[in-house]
């Protein structure tokens, strides 16, 4: 079985993870606390993010040209806010 070297980040044990974890999070075997495992790919989560962008500009210069200044920064604010709830709740 693979494993990888990580650090907690609580009580700064060094430890070995399986490499099925790198990326996400493990306990410690020292404090049981999770913590994160370097490593994995993230090739979804920056698709995810280049397209949320993408989608950001285009609301936002959609409403420049509908509303002017301060419905783009309004509907900027909510993308902010929707990006945010959307990171709480991954």
């Amino acid at each position: 079985m693979e494993t990888v070297f990580t650090s907690c980040e609580h009580c700064a044990e060094r430890f070995e993870a399986p490499a099925r974890s790198a990326g996400g999070i493990t306990n410690c075997p020292s404090c049981g606390l999770a913590t994160a495992v370097p490593g994995g790919s993230d090739v979804l989560w920056n698709a995810t993010v280049g397209l949320a962008i993408l989608g950001t500009v285009v609301f936002v210069a959609l409403a420049f040209l509908s509303g002017g200044f301060p419905m783009a920064v309004l509907t900027f604010s909510g993308c902010a806010i929707a990006a945010f709830l959307f990171r709480l709740s991954a």
